[in-house]
């Protein structure tokens, strides 16, 4: 018997959690139904015609196969054949493993809510396009919970269509965090829906061993739901976290598509899905709109709470916000403008856009370093586009300032060509500083000085030109002092997986080559000074700063270390073989030098 559960939004906070089953009377549903406004929306069929099917529409959702065309081609209404399984796709939506409670053991509280959840089953969770986040049991794969957005129930209708063409709808990726509400600590999970719907969700997902349709717990497991006119599509995860106001909140961007056509940030109280702080940057309109992409939140102070919230636009601003007030009014766009603005190359009519998460770390003698790629690959318009894109790493010093920097500022980094006689790797500059006597020097390289780099330039940049229509739309992830970022070619024909990708390492604080050996290159999985290249025509070596990694789409890296202290490189790959390593739709691990 599944576990499905909706959520009523005409119901008092606390008790808008209820089964995804028909009402017994859908023109006076009770206070433990769906409301009258959600049946009427399953009783229209995929052209939103009034049809009276939404008993069996419902039915067919919760897995009922009964009206499928396969198994009764008699039956008035019939619905689309699903695979064996009655889960929908898995797209972006990246799972999420939740175990027993982690959280900060100077609160006493939280000792306390680890001990009562330290044998808490392992759950799994996902989002799917049958409308659901599923929740599975991660020792058996058993489903415990699915939830039913009520954000998506204007599409349900054609997810029972037999001429159904694939759509998106519950396709954003959760974040879970313990959380201390007013009730005490409990374990939260907020998910955005993608390319699905325009909005947030809020799941209590503590105990799952209470994951019933009981109504008790219905209402305990529902939190919230948000939308908003700024709210447009969220691609990236939602922040969990405690802010200077003494409150955990849900801290993030409103995303792309939205009716106002602004770049916004949201601060959300956790607990009751209530609006703390919407911070506008008043950049964008409904003509030409812009959106605020994922962001990062950073603790300045180490005190446990969120200063200050790094994220790009469409429109190529890199943006702070300054989150440091005790109340939520005090938080703001630090300065009232961008922090930097990405550039236009040759021919582009627009700055690069960012649409990847930036990461962040300290920078010396005080600030942080913001780290992050530029280019667009969200609808079919941006296949064929080819501006340049780049990589960027930028100081935030903490000094006031009036007008966003630009890459006049930054230290320019560069490709090297040929200079290595394998095709599957690649070598940029260290233009910062001297090169060590081991290795060969080009042309680029101690452009300037340690001492000048550090005392006048506001960070680096590196164009992407080793490919057409190169660009970094994935996030950037910084480990041990470097940047690993994942580069994607998309082809010029939609749904074709073939397009090239290359990930790319370098230093963080400077963007130059670093000089230890990187990869595996020889693959005898030692990393020694064989695994330097040679250089053609000299007697010199030198160490490479990407790998590519053939015609394929390949994710963000997930960085973890093996019993060695090398670091894993895991990226899961889509698309056809062919050079540079290829793909047989496996995760591709790579090993890199530990630090």
């Amino acid at each position: 018997k599944r576990v499905v559960l909706t959520y009523k939004p005409s119901a008092s906070a606390g008790n808008r959690g209820v089964a995804f089953r028909w009402p017994a009377d859908p023109a006076a549903p009770t206070s433990s139904e769906i409301d009258s406004a959600q049946a009427a929306l399953l009783n229209k069929n995929a052209s939103g015609a009034t049809d009276a099917n939404g008993a069996t529409r419902l039915n067919y959702l919760r897995g009922d196969p009964s009206r499928e065309v396969r198994n009764c081609s008699s039956c008035i209404p019939q619905y689309r054949n699903r695979s064996a399984s009655v889960l929908g796709d898995l797209v972006d939506s990246a799972p999420v493993y939740v175990g027993p409670p982690n959280g900060p053991t100077n609160d006493v509280s939280m000792v306390s809510f680890q001990i009562a959840n330290r044998n808490r089953a392992g759950m799994v969770y996902v989002g799917s396009n049958d409308g659901m986040m599923h929740g599975f049991d991660a020792t058996s794969g058993e489903e415990r919970l699915a939830y039913v957005p009520n954000l998506v129930f204007a599409n349900l209708p054609l997810l029972t269509d037999t001429g159904y063409v694939h759509r998106y709808f519950v396709n954003g990726s959760p974040v879970v965090e313990s959380v201390k509400l007013s009730t005490g600590w409990r374990t939260l999970l907020v998910a955005g829906l993608h390319a699905g719907g325009k909005g947030l969700f809020a799941l209590d997902v503590t105990n799952p061993a209470a994951m019933t349709e009981a109504a008790i717990n219905a209402k305990a497991i529902a939190r919230w739901e948000f939308t908003d006119a700024d709210m447009g599509h969220v691609y990236g995860k939602p922040i969990l976290a405690k802010t200077n106001d003494d409150k955990w909140s849900v801290i993030v961007s409103n995303g792309y598509l939205s009716t106002n056509g602004h770049a916004v940030l949201y601060v959300i109280d956790a607990e009751t899905g209530q609006v703390t702080r919407k911070i506008d940057t008043g950049s964008g309109s409904p003509s030409a709109p812009n959106g605020l992409s994922p962001a990062v939140a950073v603790d300045l102070d180490a005190n446990g709470t969120v200063d200050a919230v790094y994220a790009g636009d469409l429109e190529g601003n890199l943006w702070k916000f300054n989150l440091k007030s005790t109340v939520g009014s005090g938080w703001e766009v630090a300065n009232n403008v961008a922090l930097f603005q990405t550039q236009k190359i040759a021919t582009a009519v627009n700055r690069q856009s960012i649409t990847a998460r930036p990461d962040v770390t300290t920078f010396p003698g005080g600030g942080q370093m913001i780290t992050f790629g530029t280019g667009q690959y969200l609808d079919t318009a941006d296949l064929s586009n080819r501006d340049v894109q780049s990589l960027y790493g930028v100081v935030d010093n903490y000094a006031a300032y009036t007008a966003p920097l630009t890459v006049s500022s930054l230290q320019p980094q560069n490709w090297i060509n040929n200079a290595v006689a394998s095709a599957d790797y690649l070598v940029s500059t260290h233009a910062v500083g001297a090169v060590s006597t081991a290795q060969r020097s080009f042309t680029g390289d101690n452009a300037i000085s340690t001492a000048d780099y550090y005392q006048n330039k506001r960070g680096w940049y590196l164009n992407l030109t080793n490919f057409n229509g190169e660009r970094a739309e994935q996030d950037i992830v910084i480990r041990d002092g470097r940047v690993h970022a994942v580069t994607t070619v998309p082809q010029s024909t939609q749904c074709q997986s073939d397009g090239n990708s290359e990930e790319i390492v370098i230093d963080t604080l400077t963007g130059n080559r670093i000089e230890t050996g990187l990869f595996d290159t020889n693959g005898d999985g030692v990393f020694d000074n064989t695994d330097l290249l040679a250089v053609p025509g000299s007697s010199g070596v030198t160490s490479p700063s990407a790998r590519v990694l053939g015609q394929s789409f390949s994710s963000s890296p997930l960085l973890l270390r093996d019993k060695h202290g090398n670091l894993l490189s895991i990226k899961s790959k889509a698309g056809g073989g062919g050079g540079g390593g290829g793909d047989d739709g496996r995760p591709d691990v790579d090993k890199e030098k530990g630090a």
